[in-house]
């Protein structure tokens, strides 16, 4: 496993330590997200190191624009997407960072606008909704509204029952994520039940589509991608 380790970090990460989509590619629109999966692998294979989680800090850190706002790539010259915000809470909820806090913060003080293009300028596109909303409060330990936790649920299913492999990874990551928060920050029983049940849905529904999230990740990755290597080993 240490090899595919390996292989991830020289062949499929950029020198900006943002993951890529194939082997030498240039920096793709989803760089932290694919990071976040591949070191969520890496934690449910008990294979983090100290250098991953100085790795994983300064990704986000490098495409940090302020507390809580972030860029999609180093260039910033695409509105940031709540894919790869799933990604800097996945890597917050592992190493404990404060990133997913500061999304949290920083959406209390814009109405959760997110405009890394203009700053400060209220941009519908750059808004997140409800359900990302409840994804990064549970990540940072704080309580969702009981309709932002439906919102949540609902989408996760929906991605489950009919979305592409892309949003099914995407939900799985959320999902993991979040496991991992509420065994370690404050939780109602509210939310822990709403999430014991999607989970639950959830990869009833992935089993019979994909047989389970390795075969959402083949119809994704290219079949040499360490995601796939490192998911086989599950």
């Amino acid at each position: 496993m240490q090899e595919i380790v390996d292989s991830f970090y020289r062949d499929y990460v950029s020198p900006n330590g943002l993951a890529l989509l194939g082997k030498g590619d240039g920096e793709n629109d989803n760089g932290i997200l694919f990071l976040g999966i591949f070191v969520m692998l890496m934690h449910d294979r008990n294979l983090l190191t100290e250098l991953d989680i100085t790795r994983s800090f300064n990704a986000i850190k490098g495409i940090e624009i302020y507390p809580g706002l972030f860029a999609r790539t180093h260039l910033n010259d695409k509105m940031d997407s709540h894919d790869n915000s799933v990604g800097v809470c996945a890597l917050s909820v592992i190493f404990n960072f404060a990133f997913a806090r500061q999304l949290v913060e920083y959406g209390t003080q814009t109405g959760f606008c997110y405009n890394n293009l203009h700053p400060g300028d209220f941009e519908a596109r750059a808004a997140r909704q409800g359900g990302d909303i409840a994804f990064y409060k549970i990540c940072a330990g704080y309580t969702p509204t009981i309709w932002e936790t439906v919102w949540l649920c609902v989408g996760i299913l929906i991605a489950a029952f009919s979305g592409w492999s892309s949003t099914v990874n995407l939900a799985w990551l959320r999902l993991r994520s979040m496991d991992i928060s509420i065994e370690t920050k404050p939780a109602t029983a509210i939310t822990k039940t709403a999430l014991f049940i999607t989970n639950l849905v959830y990869n009833v529904c992935i089993w019979k589509r994909f047989g389970g999230i390795k075969g959402s990740f083949k119809q994704y990755f290219k079949a040499e991608h360490p995601i796939n290597l490192l998911a086989e080993t599950l």
